[in-house]
């Protein structure tokens, strides 16, 4: 609660409301509103000029590098082979959303075999077929870690079955 006597308004900066000083106001003469950045309020404050995109005949904002996103301002993707615009932590919105960081490419992958990725025995193989319970449910493909199905997906001369 504000520290001023009878006010109930919640308490924004140095034990005080906004109404009671808690913000700071407007250096302009005569102006009451609450300052935002460098001591002014949005009216009265200076307002930052963007550049135009130095391309000829361009007149799109500059993004990057004195370029609009049109003509090279942007990140690209860090996953080999995205062209995607990066839009978190230099992933595209696609590959931010993995849980771990994608590199770019699958360690996984790079196996000397595709034996070295195989199942160690008849139990295991039980546990792939359709009926088989899954922590008292069917196995799904969702449950499958990407990894492992790129691998799966890329390795297409091998015939697991046969493997076997």
């Amino acid at each position: 609660m504000c520290s001023i006597h009878d006010c109930a308004n919640q308490v924004y900066a140095r034990g005080l409301c906004v109404r009671h000083g808690g913000r700071h106001r407007c250096f302009h003469p005569g102006c009451s509103t609450s300052a935002r950045v460098g001591g002014y309020c949005s009216r009265h404050g200076g307002t930052k000029i963007k550049k135009h995109c130095i391309v000829d005949g361009c007149a799109n904002k500059v993004n990057r590098n004195g370029r609009c996103v049109r003509h090279g301002g942007r990140r690209q993707c860090k996953v080999t082979d995205c062209v995607t615009h990066a839009r978190s932590g230099g992933y595209c919105s696609r590959h931010a959303k993995s849980p771990l960081p994608p590199s770019p490419r699958s360690s996984m992958c790079d196996t000397d075999t595709f034996e070295d990725l195989m199942l160690d025995s008849d139990i295991d193989l039980m546990f792939l077929q359709d009926d088989a319970p899954l922590l008292g449910g069917r196995c799904r493909g969702e449950d499958i870690d990407d990894s492992i199905l790129e691998c799966l997906l890329m390795d297409k001369t091998t015939d697991i079955f046969h493997a076997l």
